[in-house]
């Protein structure tokens, strides 16, 4: 597990719909996590780093409240992040496996 490594390949506008359906679900998920859109500028090189910046941010929010909170990482969470690419799923991953995916997830943040 040391080596593994998440890319989240997602334009901002699948961020903004999954956003949108987890606040719905998890009312208690702050709805101004999500970094905003912009309308202006948005193919510059500091916008683009600045943005994918802030969407790492968000990700992080969001498995600091699950965790923090001791709740199971919803589905709708690990299909956006294609889970299902880095670990075989019989039904579902327990919560203690998916807490370590996830130390591992925001570890590589970190490097």
């Amino acid at each position: 597990m040391d080596d593994i490594r998440w890319t989240v390949k997602k334009r901002y506008s699948e961020f903004a719909e999954f956003h949108e359906g987890l606040v719905k679900l998890v009312p208690a998920i702050d709805p101004k996590s999500l970094p905003p859109k912009k309308l202006l500028n948005k193919t510059s090189p500091d916008f683009i780093q600045r943005r994918r910046t802030a969407l790492d941010c968000y990700l992080k929010y969001l498995f600091q409240f699950f965790t923090n909170k001791s709740i199971p990482l919803p589905e709708c969470l690990m299909g956006f992040l294609d889970f299902h690419l880095y670990v075989k799923r019989e039904k579902q991953i327990d919560f203690v496996y998916s807490f370590l995916l996830l130390r591992k997830f925001m570890e590589s943040f970190e490097n």
